[in-house]
């Protein structure tokens, strides 16, 4: 979590700072967009965590993703 004051140091690119960003995906969420779509939507694990890249590297972020077994 990002205290807001460092998100807005962020957000502003006054920081010199490098925010890192870990993800970490609970069991099953491999299933996205395969299991009940009409549930769960079409969106893969995959889109979500290319989407998620693309908003840290606007943020100038680090950002990883991890699958929890």
């Amino acid at each position: 979590v990002i205290p807001w004051e460092g998100r807005e140091r962020m957000m502003s690119g006054v920081s010199d700072e490098r925010f890192r960003i870990l993800i970490l995906n609970g069991p099953n969420l491999n299933l996205l967009g395969r299991r009940e779509p009409s549930v769960y939507g079409a969106a893969t694990l995959a889109d979500i965590e290319r989407d998620c890249r693309v908003q840290a590297e606007q943020w100038g972020v680090e950002l990883d993703n991890a699958q929890h077994v």
